[in-house]
């Protein structure tokens, strides 16, 4: 079996047979791989802490058809400060279960290693930080978008209309987008009660979606957004999600 080598964030970690673990790493060239590290819950294994949840590690590791076996791990960053408070860690940790569940194995997106690390950055840095909410929020939304069936937010998903920017809209998971009060209405009238239905989204959240999609998550803070129109939109983006999930 040929070696290889990786950088990457853990993701995933999970106990396996009696003393090994199976670990998933968002690599920015390998995307999501998962490796068997044989003996790594042993007092004694080489591996050591490495191996945590959120930390950036440098891997070497045997290629082969089946699961990848790792040979050596060596810590890069651990990110002490977000993991010492649970609010932070909370959010980490969320932003690492949406990857694993987002992300077929092999599959590659830099930008969503980049938005990643951008993340552990803003939750691991001293002083004030962006509102732990906004971040969760702003980083769900730019995953999707950069994962190819973000919602459509400028345009009318279903005519193609473009949408004013006080104009009231509706998240359609069926169109893919915000739709329109017309759209909308002729989508109720032809669904009459199946499927999903498309969710009211208050002009201030909208506005918030597309200005997080625009702003890099430590400029944030500049949305005013209050924390219930903050839920509504982290319900509607999950509705979102399930919706597209459903074929997998």
């Amino acid at each position: 079996m040929a070696l290889a080598k990786a950088t990457g964030f853990v993701i995933r970690a999970f106990d396996y047979q009696e003393s090994s673990r199976i670990v998933t790493l968002l690599s920015p060239r390998l995307g999501k791989i998962s490796l068997l590290a044989k003996g790594a819950r042993k007092l004694e294994s080489r591996f050591g802490a490495a191996l945590d949840l959120l930390n950036l590690i440098e891997v070497v590791f045997y290629e082969g058809r089946g699961l990848k076996l790792l040979k050596e791990a060596a810590l890069i960053e651990g990110y002490p400060r977000l993991k010492r408070d649970y609010d932070r860690l909370e959010v980490a940790l969320q932003a690492a279960r949406a990857l694993n569940l987002l992300l077929r194995e092999g599959q590659g997106e830099s930008r969503a290693y980049r938005l990643f690390q951008e993340l552990l950055q803003e939750l691991d840095r001293e002083g004030e930080l962006v509102r732990l909410s906004l971040l969760q929020l702003g980083f769900k939304l730019k995953l999707i978008d950069y994962l190819g069936f973000g919602p459509e937010l400028e345009a009318c998903a279903s005519c193609g209309r473009p949408l004013a920017r006080d104009e009231p809209a509706w998240l359609s998971p069926q169109a893919g987008g915000l739709v329109c009060a017309d759209c909308r209405a002729a989508q109720a009238q032809a669904q009459a009660g199946a499927g999903p239905r498309a969710c009211e989204v208050p002009p201030p959240l909208a506005q918030a979606w597309r200005a997080s999609l625009r702003f890099p998550l430590a400029k944030l803070s500049r949305l005013v957004l209050p924390e219930e129109l903050i839920g509504l939109g982290e319900e509607l983006l999950e509705e979102f999600i399930a919706y597209h999930l459903q074929p997998i």
